[in-house]
């Protein structure tokens, strides 16, 4: 990439000896133009960059005139503090804004209490199945242990029974 610097055009000047008197005392540095400002000619010089070939759209634009160039930038100042100023004037959004109508809160409201009743539905229904499938679980336990306190009664009775039969016993073994 190959950079080149645009001098002023020599038509934007006032004094046209001026700028040959500028010409006349820059020889020495190889400056071209007339002394100016450091931001003038910065503002008047465009730097323009080459690639392939093609030089800038900005290139083919006049130089400014530095008297030019301070009425524009006073005009453009002005513009921008005016823009500034009116922005502070303009009406901002109102508080009210983010908040929820009365139209938009009764439907919410609706919506919710809808879920929740929903919710409500859901949870005595499971309660209800947790109930019952308890009770079959509860009523599977104490038949269970019906029939083991019945078996239980039974091995007693055996047990009292084979108990008297040998208290018979011994007592016939004891007379003889």
């Amino acid at each position: 990439m190959e950079s080149a610097v645009i001098p002023t055009d020599r038509t934007n000047t006032r004094n046209s000896e001026s700028f040959e008197a500028g010409r006349a005392g820059d020889r020495d540095t190889g400056a071209v133009g007339p002394r100016l400002p450091g931001w003038v000619i910065g503002a008047g010089l465009l730097l323009v960059t080459r690639a392939s070939g093609a030089e800038s759209p900005l290139a083919q634009l006049p130089a400014p005139d530095p008297s030019h160039f301070t009425h524009w930038l006073v005009s453009a100042t002005a513009a921008l503090s005016l823009a500034a100023l009116g922005k502070q004037f303009l009406r901002k959004t109102p508080l009210e804004a983010e908040f929820l109508t009365k139209k938009e809160f009764g439907e919410f409201k609706t919506k919710l209490d809808q879920d929740f009743a929903a919710v409500h539905t859901k949870i005595d229904r499971c309660f209800e199945l947790l109930s019952s499938r308890l009770a079959e679980l509860n009523q599977a336990a104490e038949n269970r242990t019906a029939i083991l306190h019945e078996r239980i009664n039974e091995v007693r009775s055996l047990v009292d029974r084979v108990d008297e039969r040998t208290k018979a016993k011994r007592r016939d073994n004891g007379r003889s």
